[in-house]
């Protein structure tokens, strides 16, 4: 009679640590789409801020829209980002998939938007980065070193 008690017990246990485990599973997979995207969003505005940040010269800038942004940096190195069907490429390298919105946006030093290259001060980015359903959005403002403060 004990031995029975001790073997229902435990498979009360059992089966309430497998839902637990389970459930633990179920988070890690439904999590894994965000980290990835999380991960892309962190590379890609890295290597968007060196680059923006060694901007040479307002006068280097030679693309200047929405979804393009092309200039040459103070050691030279031509850049070029451009943002076509959902992917970001910088130098015609793809940079960031599955974006479902990007943008460029220019302000001039009193803060307000700009259409004119000769007055970019700072630079903004948005973006909506999309996995496993999810869509994850992200913003970020980078001012070029060689324009002064």
């Amino acid at each position: 009679m004990e031995l029975v008690m001790v073997m229902v017990i435990v498979g009360i246990v059992g089966a309430a640590s497998s839902v637990a485990v389970l459930e633990s599973m179920r988070l890690y997979a439904s999590s894994m789409p965000r980290m990835e995207g999380t991960y892309q969003s962190d590379l890609m505005l890295q290597r968007l801020r060196r680059d923006v940040r060694a901007l040479g010269d307002t006068a280097t800038v030679t693309d200047f829209g929405s979804e393009r942004f092309s200039f040459v940096r103070e050691d030279g190195e031509p850049v070029s980002y451009a943002f076509d069907g959902g992917d970001l490429t910088r130098n015609g390298q793809l940079l960031a998939t599955n974006l479902s919105g990007f943008g460029f946006r220019y302000l001039g030093a009193a803060g307000l938007a700009s259409s004119d290259p000769s007055e970019l001060y700072l630079l903004e980015v948005e973006y909506v980065i999309e996995r496993g359903g999810q869509q994850l959005p992200g913003y970020a403002m980078v001012h070029p070193r060689s324009l002064g403060r």
